[in-house]
């Protein structure tokens, strides 16, 4: 393989966010791309683009992760725009106002994505009021009262080597991934990310109807099951893909297959 994966993961999600700041980490998630210190908008865009590569970056409700596909020989440029991105956005204010405009949009495209908004309905009642139960987009209202200076700390206070994984793959000679990692990320940067207080959620149960004019209707079952640390996970997995993991699975075969009920069922 000739190819180089790296990704820097920040153990920051909605999960964690201050109730007044719901989605702050999906707009970070979005500034870091607006410009550094070094590069604008588009040379973040063009830097590895132009040599084959590839950036991008996704939230999630426990962690944020930016992410780099390269040819090996381009790695140490990878590890390069990677810090600029998680060190060294500049949160211009002109492109902060213009990104909460392009956030609502993305707020409203989801609602429009039936078989993505049912997650964040479940996730909504299920977990009541638990930050885990938040929208990873923010709200209409979280993201237009949105403080630039206060997300701008955020960031600052949050995304910082204490608080950061890097992860590679490919064709990469460890001693030198080491390297460059502490060259472009070591160091110290005179800040602690401050301690996560991670509450255990309650587990509402429910049956409730969301309607909405649309072609399809959507379901969510759920059911407890194993935690990633539990002796039974592997177990867990199999099941689940005894179930509707492919198109071989028994939910996929009776309900898809047999009767054509559905279009995607897992």
């Amino acid at each position: 393989s000739r190819c180089a994966v790296v990704g820097a993961w920040v153990p920051n999600g909605t999960r964690h966010e201050p109730e007044d700041m719901v989605g702050v980490s999906h707009l970070i998630e979005h500034m870091v791309f607006k410009g550094t210190s070094k590069f604008s908008a588009y040379d973040l865009a063009r830097s590895l683009e132009c040599v084959g590569g590839e950036v991008n970056a996704y939230t999630g409700r426990e962690h944020t992760c930016f992410h780099t596909l390269s040819l090996s020989e381009n790695l140490d440029l990878s590890i390069h725009v990677l810090s600029q991105l998680v060190r060294h956005a500049n949160f211009d204010p002109k492109e902060f106002e213009k990104e909460r405009k392009v956030i609502q949009q993305e707020i409203l495209m989801s609602a429009d994505d039936l078989e993505e908004y049912v997650y964040d309905l479940f996730f909504e009642k299920v977990f009541g009021k638990s930050s885990l139960g938040w929208p990873i987009l923010g709200t209409a209202h979280s993201i237009q009262t949105m403080d630039r200076q206060k997300a701008y700390d955020y960031y600052k206070s949050h995304y910082t080597p204490s608080n950061m994984i890097v992860s590679a793959a490919g064709n990469i000679e460890h001693d030198k991934l080491v390297e460059m990692v502490e060259k472009e990320l070591g160091g110290d940067w005179g800040i602690e990310a401050p301690a996560k207080l991670i509450i255990t959620p309650e587990i509402h149960k429910l049956g409730e109807v969301f309607h909405k004019d649309s072609e399809q209707f959507h379901i969510v079952a759920s059911f407890p099951s194993s935690s990633y640390p539990h002796k039974d996970r592997f177990e867990s997995y199999v099941l689940n893909t005894m179930l509707g993991g492919g198109m071989t699975s028994l939910l996929y075969q009776k309900i898809r297959e047999e009767r054509g009920l559905v279009y995607s069922i897992f």
